[in-house]
């Protein structure tokens, strides 16, 4: 038998006696140390005189600003704590994130149906009841006495596949939300929910030629809100807890589809872009989030490229050649593949193409095809050299220097000129020959 159901069944069946707070009228609960009848009824009370367990009263007011549980249902269950063999310490120091794990999921895992007080969050009170925390820490929800070890605390739901938010206290979130706005030409959060549906609108609504930078932008920062919500205020990760058990999820939770492996899922922004709603590891990838919103628009820009491609057209023609490659490399890879890539795999596969387009082993091969390219229509244009098989460029310049030499060669003016050039060249050149008779040349008539 279950040792604390063992312990019960003889404190209500045998002992018939247990400190309980009792609810009156007027004024707070008072706490009574009854003794029960064997119908159940109350048979006898005692006002339980809280200075009788001064150290139990130190440990309830640590988390008296963590839930409203009355003073007699905390004293009651640290007393059961101490009834346990061996007892069960409170407020005992924490060495270890596998301690705290451990501790809470063996002794702890009533408190998580604990009222909450204001907007603390569910697992808190018994943190720092279980524990000894830092007396003038903030941020994140628990800090061990020594501040080694920082841990955010979140609840997930009955089963761990609901949601829990960030903390108001969270700017780094709050910027990278503002980022996110940015990326997607400007737009406005609502107060309510923005998810999935409405990531994807924004990004459909920029131009095609612009929009797979837009949504690489936007996966970029999105999984960078999801390492903040795990590590913001040098937080160790998250203490996850769910109506069955508590688990760590570490800050190093890598980038992955899995929500299991990448240990938080952001779901919504909400109130008007200051806080962010987030899945834990139990959530499953097919409920909403942002990155299938990311996804959505990733299908909707491929199909929409690939009918601009069919048609014949471009987004625009100094990106044809890499929506070209892009198309084909997404061609290839969904061949291979049995399932579809989520919108981090294609920016992961689009960044590898590009580094592989600009660098030098592929530039050579480019640079190579263009000139062999270049060389073919040069030659088509010139011709093979001066003098031989006359080009396009060619042919014209030669028979525009025919045509006006022609033209030139015709004038009467032009031929005397000619002549007395000529006359001046070969007195110049025959001068040693001709230095005592220039009459010689005089007398040549090139007319004849």
């Amino acid at each position: 038998m279950n040792e604390k159901l063992l312990r019960t069944l003889i404190r209500e069946e045998l002992l018939r006696e247990e400190i309980v707070s009792v609810a009156r009228s007027v004024g707070p609960p008072q706490t009574y140390n009854v003794e029960f009848s064997e119908d159940g009824s109350i048979a006898s009370g005692q006002v339980v005189n809280m200075d009788d367990y001064p150290d139990e009263l130190e440990a309830m007011k640590s988390v008296a600003k963590y839930t409203t549980l009355p003073k007699g249902s905390l004293l009651a269950f640290i007393l059961d704590l101490k009834e346990q063999n061996p007892p069960v310490p409170i407020q005992q120091e924490l060495t270890s994130i596998d301690q705290a794990v451990s501790e809470m999921n063996a002794n702890w895992i009533s408190t998580i149906q604990w009222p909450q007080k204001g907007r603390v969050g569910r697992g808190e009170a018994s943190m720092h009841l279980a524990f000894k925390a830092s007396p003038t820490a903030k941020e994140p929800d628990f800090v061990s006495e020594d501040g080694s070890i920082k841990l955010s605390i979140k609840y997930f739901g009955e089963t761990g596949t609901g949601t829990a938010k960030t903390g108001e206290a969270s700017e780094k979130v709050k910027a990278l939300v503002g980022e996110l706005s940015t990326a997607l030409g400007g737009i406005d959060y609502p107060q309510k929910a923005w998810g999935k549906d409405s990531l994807a609108a924004a990004l459909a609504a920029i131009p095609a030629k612009e929009r797979q930078a837009a949504l690489d932008k936007a996966t970029d920062i999105i999984d960078q809100i999801r390492v903040t919500i795990l590590s913001e205020h040098e937080a160790a990760g998250i203490l996850g807890l769910d109506d069955g058990e508590f688990y760590f999820i570490p800050n190093s939770s890598p980038k992955s589809d899995d929500p299991q492996a990448r240990g938080v899922t952001p779901v919504y922004v909400k109130n008007s872009g200051t806080r962010v709603e987030f899945g834990g590891p139990k959530r499953k990838a097919t409920q909403t989030n942002l990155y299938i919103g990311l996804e959505e628009a990733q299908k909707a820009l491929d199909a929409e490229l690939e009918e601009l491609a069919a048609a014949g057209k471009e987004a625009t023609p100094d990106s044809q050649p890499e929506q070209l490659a892009a198309g084909l490399t997404r061609r290839v890879v969904r061949s291979i593949l049995k399932e579809d890539l989520t919108g981090s795999d294609k920016a992961d596969i689009k960044r590898m193409i590009k580094k592989e387009l600009e660098g030098p082993a592929n530039r050579r091969e480019i640079d190579k095809a263009f000139k062999k390219k270049f060389d073919t229509e040069l030659r088509k244009a010139l011709g093979t050299s001066f003098f031989g098989t006359p080009g396009k460029i060619n042919k014209f310049v030669v028979d525009e220097i025919n045509k006006e030499v022609t033209k030139s060669l015709g004038s009467t003016a032009n031929k005397d000129v000619i002549i007395r050039v000529c006359k001046e060249v070969i007195k110049k050149l025959y001068r040693e020959l001709s230095f005592t008779s220039p009459q010689i040349i005089d007398r040549i008539n090139p007319k004849v």
